[in-house]
């Protein structure tokens, strides 16, 4: 997650720091089932030195969002905040990335989307009480029009708001 955000803007060693952290990561979560999932780290984890070779930093981000999404899906379990969480986080990760890509990833946003769409589905039952669904739903929905009218500045906002709505449901169910 963190590589991703900075993946943009910070300077090289930062970045160089940050996949050697990842790579770290990755060691650890090899110990984890399952093994499958080891193995599409190890791809991500290569595809994040290969843009990193290449100065690419869109595909740098979007590699270590890939990585996060095979590490948060390869831990699921009985954890406070439900994994759904975090692959709300990763698309809205991944959406972000493939607006500052260049050219715009307008496509793959729009599949971004999808896949928010698809875990707000599974966890929006258990979030009666949340009280930013509404306007979580209005995100995601934000999201997918702002890439179909490939609307740059709409996108940008539409990501933000999708992304501070995961912290706060973060932060909901982390104090049940």
């Amino acid at each position: 997650e963190t590589l991703t955000e900075i993946a943009f803007e910070a300077a090289w060693p930062v970045i160089d720091q940050t996949i050697g952290e990842a790579e770290a990561a990755a060691r650890e979560a090899r110990r984890l089932p399952p093994s499958d999932a080891a193995i599409q780290l190890d791809a991500q984890i290569a595809a994040m030195k290969s843009a990193r070779q290449k100065r690419d930093h869109a595909g740098l981000a979007l590699s270590s969002i890939e990585a996060y999404r095979v590490l948060v899906s390869a831990v699921a379990g009985n954890a406070k905040v439900p994994t759904e969480v975090s692959l709300l986080d990763y698309a809205g990760f991944r959406y972000g990335a493939d607006l500052k890509a260049n050219p715009v990833r307008w496509g793959d946003m729009a599949e971004a989307v999808s896949f928010a769409r698809d875990n707000w589905a599974k966890l929006s039952p258990r979030t009666k009480s949340f009280q930013g669904a509404s306007a979580f739903e209005k995100a995601i929905a934000d999201m997918d029009k702002a890439a179909a009218q490939r609307d740059m500045a709409h996108a940008t906002l539409s990501a933000k708001a999708e992304l501070d709505l995961v912290d706060q449901l973060e932060t909901f169910f982390s104090a049940q």
